[in-house]
């Protein structure tokens, strides 16, 4: 098996990269919970805040002011479930049990796939999200703009957090400041690293070693979303999704069985379009229905 899948349907987005059966590369987080017990710690989102001076603190314990996030402190599927804006007392007069308020962050929301040697980052790959609603996204961009501010602020941390640490982490940032850290690649996103990125990947975790020649890559995905119903996969019409200008790939998402896993709270993902323009995937998401669609 060439790669630790979390679910089932990650598996598309590894194609034919083979990985020596003894090179355990994670792709889900229960997953990098157990290969790392040294540095799994940074599943809490406690640390996260401490680390950073960002305010915070464990349900029932109250904010000094609002607004407030409040979400799980520690959540290794579908790390926004039970994620909502707090605008007052009212809204956390029910106790949620496990759960922690932060101050309320500002400014874009990045996701940045890290290739890290020994607590050192060597190479980067930021994708901004183009928010709707709560937990949900309009598409993601990979961005080619300089984003040296953010790549020093993820480098000192790594540097005294994960020192001993080799392997790709994920980081989720709003404002440049870390509001997830996932011991793993997004996987979403490995279509827009370009092509010989997964081979890089296995030398990494392989020999403890970071060589990867960037090249062209797609910029852009956009998720489809859809009530909670099983669904079915028209292959034929996926295909000729797939053959639209500009489109570079359309991977369906489905796990009709357990929907909640993997999704945002208002939200049921039933696929991810990569393209290599915006305009160009939202045409693909304009016939979605066609490929993926309600079974029955």
């Amino acid at each position: 098996m060439p790669f630790l899948f979390a679910e089932a349907y990650m598996a598309a987005f590894f194609g034919t990269t083979p990985c020596p059966d003894d090179v355990p590369i994670p792709v889900g987080d229960p997953t990098a919970w157990t290969l790392y017990p040294d540095h799994n710690h940074v599943y809490n989102k406690l640390f996260l805040c401490r680390t950073q001076g960002i305010a915070h603190a464990p349900l029932p314990v109250p904010p000094p002011h609002f607004p407030v996030f409040v979400k799980p402190i520690t959540n290794l599927l579908g790390m926004s479930i039970g994620s909502f804006r707090a605008d007052g007392p009212p809204d956390l007069a029910e106790y949620r049990a496990g759960c922690f308020w932060m101050e309320l962050l500002t400014g874009r929301q990045v996701s940045s796939d890290v290739a890290i040697v020994d607590g050192r980052a060597r190479w980067f790959s930021h994708t901004q999200g183009h928010p709707i609603d709560n937990g949900r996204f309009s598409h993601w961009e990979r961005l080619d703009s300089d984003n040296r501010p953010l790549e020093a602020v993820l480098s000192a941390w790594a540097l005294e957090h994960l020192d001993g640490f080799t392997g790709i982490v994920n980081f989720e940032t709003i404002g440049a400041r870390i509001i997830e850290c996932h011991l793993r690649m997004s996987v979403e996103f490995v279509p827009l690293y370009g092509r010989g990125w997964l081979d890089a990947v296995v030398r990494l975790y392989r020999d403890q070693a970071w060589d990867f020649a960037e090249g062209p890559f797609p910029r852009f995905t956009v998720p489809s979303f859809t009530g909670n119903v099983p669904h079915r996969v028209d292959r034929a019409a996926l295909a000729a999704l797939e053959a639209m200008p500009g489109i570079h790939r359309v991977f369906p998402t489905i796990n009709d069985g357990m929907p909640e896993l993997g999704n945002p709270p208002n939200g049921y993902r039933r696929a991810v379009i990569v393209a290599e323009s915006l305009a160009a995937g939202r045409a693909a998401l304009a016939r979605i229905d066609d490929a993926i669609r309600p079974a029955g």
